[in-house]
């Protein structure tokens, strides 16, 4: 099964059956190379550990006996049982002066067992606020006006689209159809874009905020997919019509047109600030985020994951893209600019963290299973 699936298997969560644990299990295993930026926060020990020098002055850690440069043996000293490290508030992560990570400066210190030189044993990144909390799974977060979240939800029998306040309070359900809801996303002008089976196929559909006049404006025996609105009332989504999944763009007035045509997957897309459109595809051989201008052309990679996948992309106010990738081994959301710089990881959880939706005031709402069932939360995205 392609990772096509995945996406709808996501949105779809119940009709294609494949949910967040069918991900970890068909995403490709890891290498044991891991990128230039994990590997100095994961397998380095903190370098304010004590240390010491050889005769001829080369610097080892504390727990070495002869020096790594040169073979000298070196001389005795007693490790303290605890030893003082600076950790970033934001990552949970040791450095000398400033995280590797987030760059930030100014340190917090922090007092950590002597034997401990990963990143496991210091205090973890904020999780984000839960606001959902229902047996039935919650998920696929759009955020609108008024810091409203749309969201889907299983809570009533069948998959819904419902909106609520982000605080988790006032939720109200849209969509009512034995054929299941999904995907919504809020226009700019107020209405919400979302995905039905109502018709027998998946298609895209617009409504007002309230639910009313729900309206069906894509018509193929195919399935369409993946909405993402953008200026000037513009739809960007993916599509099979094709025979391979590609991304298509709607204007307004129902025009459509396509902006990929490759042999590979190109799926997700959706809009940055500046009008160009970020998507994942695996036309690299493996799964990376990859930005186009809104015609289809210009299209650059972004991401370089060559042992994994990066893919579901969301785009900030502040112009930069969060997206999901596997690369430390379990599924973290990701920040980085619109040209691939600055990357940061947010997340650091045992369990996997799915589909993003960066709201106008800064947070970022997400999905995650660490509770046990999917649910939604919020947290604060990194300081550009």
């Amino acid at each position: 099964m392609r990772f096509w699936m995945l996406t709808l298997g996501w949105g779809l969560l119940g009709i294609a059956g494949i949910g967040l644990g069918a991900f970890s299990a068909l995403r490709s295993p890891l290498s044991a190379l891991i990128s230039l930026h994990s590997s100095l926060i994961y397998s380095q020990p903190p370098q304010a550990f004590q240390t010491k020098r050889c005769p001829k002055g080369h610097v080892n850690s504390a727990d070495r006996k002869v020096c790594k440069e040169c073979g000298a043996n070196l001389p005795k000293t007693k490790l303290p049982a605890r030893v003082t490290i600076k950790v970033c508030s934001q990552t949970g992560q040791s450095a000398n002066n400033y995280c590797p990570v987030t760059k930030l400066k100014n340190l917090a210190t922090t007092s950590v067992p002597r034997k401990c030189s990963s990143h496991k044993a210091l205090p973890k990144n904020p999780v984000g606020v839960r606001i959902t909390n229902n047996s039935a799974e919650d998920r696929s977060p759009s955020w609108g006006p008024n810091q409203m979240i749309a969201f889907v939800s299983k809570r009533d029998g069948t998959d819904e689209i419902y909106k609520m306040k982000s605080n988790g309070e006032g939720v109200v359900r849209l969509t009512n159809s034995s054929g299941g809801n999904y995907w919504p996303t809020w226009r700019p002008d107020g209405r919400i874009t979302f995905v039905s089976f109502r018709d027998g196929s998946s298609e895209i559909y617009v409504m007002n905020a309230d639910g009313s006049n729900q309206t069906r404006i894509t018509t193929n025996a195919v399935d369409e997919t993946s909405p993402s609105s953008g200026p000037f009332q513009q739809i960007v989504f993916e599509s099979g019509r094709e025979g391979n999944p590609e991304i298509f763009l709607m204007t307004a007035n129902g025009e459509q047109s396509r902006l990929t045509n490759n042999a590979e997957f190109d799926i997700h897309p959706n809009f940055t600030k500046d009008g160009r459109i970020v998507f994942c595809s695996e036309r690299d051989e493996s799964y990376g985020i990859f930005i186009m201008n809104s015609d289809g052309n210009n299209i650059n990679r972004l991401t370089n994951n060559v042992t994994g996948m990066d893919c579901f992309p969301c785009c900030g106010p502040d112009g930069r893209i969060a997206f999901i990738s596997d690369i430390s081994g379990t599924l973290e959301i990701y920040v980085m600019n619109s040209d691939g710089k600055n990357l940061i990881r947010i997340t650091r959880n045992s369990s996997d963290e799915s589909q993003l939706a960066w709201g106008p005031d800064g947070r970022i709402a997400y999905v995650s299973k660490r509770d046990g069932n999917s649910e939604i939360y919020l947290m604060k995205a990194p300081p550009k």
